[in-house]
């Protein structure tokens, strides 16, 4: 699960364009809900969350990276990045 969390509500809404890449191809290896975060006015948080899609393919571990591209209604600060990997459960 990829989550925005604020300490204090934000009295806009907000809106975070996510891009996913990596060696796990969307939609063959895994699923996401969303690629963006809509994080409504006076709520703290809000989450999209990577489902691994279960095949019998043996594999090595893949990663998932995960990059905002765009926030709208708040600002980037600074490079947001985040890596996941999957670990297939075939032998």
């Amino acid at each position: 699960m990829i989550a925005r969390v604020v300490g204090h509500p934000d009295v806009v809404d907000t809106n975070i364009q996510l891009e996913f890449t990596g060696t796990a191809i969307l939609g063959t290896d895994y699923t996401v809900t969303s690629t963006l975060i809509h994080n409504p006015s006076w709520t703290i948080s809000a989450s999209v969350i990577i489902t691994g899609i279960d095949d019998s393919i043996i594999e090595f571990r893949e990663s998932i990276i995960i990059d905002i591209v765009s926030i709208d209604g708040g600002e980037l600060n600074g490079f947001q990045q985040a890596t996941v990997f999957l670990t297939d459960n075939d032998n």
